[in-house]
Order: C-alpha cells, then sequence, then structure tokens
C-alpha cells in the first residue's frame, strides 16, 4: 500500500486487516481522516513472510475524535505496525481545552489479550470540562457560563489489556491550580460549613492542589493528597473505586499551617501539640459531587 487521502476508521479497518482493526479498536470517529500510509501485508499462507508485514500511517487532522469514548479536537499522530506490534509516537490533540500528548505500545497476539501500554501527559485543560468529559460530571451546574478557571494538569502511566481499562496498573501525578480551588468537589460540604460558620473564606483559600495516585485495576489509591494556600493546608490520604465513582478518604484541616501563626514552625512538636488539626480531621465517603464529611472529633458532626 502508498496511500495519500481520506479514510474513516471503519474503512481503515476493513482495508489493512484484522490486526490493525485491533489496534484502533478504542478509536472512534465518523469522519474521514486525511492520512498517509505506506505498508506491507502479506497474507498468513505464506509461511516464509511470516512476521515481515508493517505499515507507517501518519494522520494530522483537525476533525474531532474519541478515545475510549472520551472526545478530543484533532489528533496528530505517527503510528509504526510491526507484525502484532503496533507503536504510536509523537501523538498530539487537544482535549477540554488542554494539550494533550500521548504515546502508546499496542502488542497483539492470537492467543493472548492485546495489551496496551499509554503514556499520557494532560496540560492546562479546564477541570469542569474535563470531569464532565471523562465522569460525566457537572460541576456547573448545567450553566456553561460559570467559569471558575481552574486548571488541571496529569501525567499517567498504565499498562493493560487494550479492550479492558479497568484491568490497568500505574501510576501519575495531578495538579489542579486556581483561586477557586475551594470551591471544588474535593472539599464538598466543607466549603459550605465555612461560609454557614462565617470562617472567612479569604481565610480558607486554596489555590493548588497536588497528588499523586497508584492505578490498580478497579482502584485509584491516592497516598498523599496536599491542597494549599496563602494561610492554609489541607491534606490527606484515600482511595477511589472507579465503576461507581464511590470515595474513601482521610482529610485533615490545619487553616493556619502557611501562616506565621501556625504550629507547624515547632516541626514534629507542633504537629503533635496542633489542637486544629485534631478537631478538623474528617472521614469523607460517598462519591466526588455528593459526599459525607463526618468528623472524627465528633462522630455525630456530619455536615
Amino acid at each position: 500500500l502508498d496511500l495519500k487521502g481520506a479514510l474513516t476508521i471503519k474503512n481503515a479497518k476493513l482495508l489493512a486487516g484484522e490486526s490493525v482493526a485491533q489496534a484502533l479498536q478504542p478509536f472512534q470517529s465518523e469522519h474521514a481522516h486525511p492520512l498517509s500510509l505506506q505498508g506491507v501485508f502479506f497474507h498468513p499462507h505464506y509461511q516464509k513472510h511470516i512476521g515481515k508485514s508493517y505499515y507507517n500511517l501518519y494522520i494530522y487532522d483537525k476533525n474531532p475524535i474519541s478515545f475510549y469514548g472520551k472526545p478530543i479536537d484533532g489528533l496528530w499522530a505517527e503510528i509504526f505496525g510491526r507484525d502484532s506490534k503496533h507503536f504510536i509516537r509523537s501523538g498530539f490533540s487537544s482535549f477540554a481545552s488542554g494539550t494533550l500528548n500521548f504515546q502508546a505500545d499496542i502488542d497483539i497476539k492470537k492467543r493472548k489479550a492485546p495489551k496496551l501500554n499509554l503514556d499520557i501527559e494532560l496540560t492546562q485543560s479546564d477541570y469542569d470540562l474535563a470531569m464532565y468529559h471523562l465522569f460525566g460530571i457537572d460541576l456547573n451546574g448545567g450553566n456553561p457560563k460559570i467559569k471558575r478557571a481552574l486548571k488541571l494538569d496529569v501525567k499517567m502511566k498504565t499498562f493493560g489489556d487494550l479492550n479492558k481499562i479497568d484491568s490497568h496498573k500505574g501510576s501519575g501525578k495531578i495538579i489542579i491550580d486556581g483561586d477557586t480551588l475551594s470551591q471544588l468537589h474535593l472539599l464538598g460540604p466543607f466549603s459550605k460549613a465555612l461560609n454557614e460558620l462565617n470562617i472567612s473564606i479569604g481565610t480558607f483559600k486554596l489555590n493548588r492542589l497536588e497528588s499523586r495516585f497508584l492505578i490498580d485495576r478497579k482502584w485509584v489509591n491516592v497516598p498523599i493528597i496536599e491542597m494549599n494556600g496563602i494561610r492554609s493546608y489541607v491534606y490527606g490520604d484515600g482511595r477511589i473505586y472507579i465503576p461507581d465513582s464511590s470515595i474513601n478518604f482521610s482529610i485533615q484541616v490545619d487553616p493556619l499551617k502557611n501562616s506565621n501563626l501556625s504550629f507547624s514552625k515547632f516541626g514534629a512538636l507542633g504537629d503533635f501539640l496542633n489542637p486544629v488539626t485534631k478537631i478538623l480531621n474528617f472521614k469523607v465517603t460517598g462519591t466526588p459531587d455528593k459526599q459525607k464529611w463526618r468528623s472524627r472529633f465528633d462522630p455525630r458532626n456530619l455536615f
């Protein structure tokens, strides 16, 4: 094959055969995407040519396409196939108004489930829009005019079955920046409680979240999550069950840690003596948009 033109994903699968069709399985689109394709595909009947099939595919297109059902705007990628192995390199797209860079290795073997090794980096995306596309969570209450200017950065590496995303294992890092971080659903009803208690949201203002996470099939384990502001500090750990988005976190709040009034300047002794973190210590369950905050200091106190 030596082709320059435009193909739908459906026709690309038909043209290139079963191996390429499996590699393209996560992608969906009704558009005909401009591409350049060179390759040689030997019929399996010819035993002396086994393992010699190959292709080089180049796609540069602004038309939308979906990957595992998630919409991305445009696709720029170089894809190389060597027998049962497929390599996506220099992958570039736009997702949730941010920049998405990715690469992947796909290994397709007849006697085993196809495997996917995926490396993704998403920078400066719109947090609310990303949550809607990824999990169907509408954080703006259906009002697209509400802009909270929260920016989301994610780096992630995973490995697992090509067609079973819940079989993957991996790790990653997430950063959320923005002055409206205090309204984030990770704080759930706690932000509302602060307002009702007349505690100045300026005092409790947060502007940066950082967290590392581990993916273990259907679970996302979060060994540390930290949120910082000019004065305040929120930290904790927990896990998320992917199928129903249920969460189980332990969260502690120190409203003054980043100020000169904090016990933290006394080191470990300050942490031991600090009464605030013992009072503002919570168990958080439910889902990201319907959370239950229960104080460990007083179990009857349910926000």
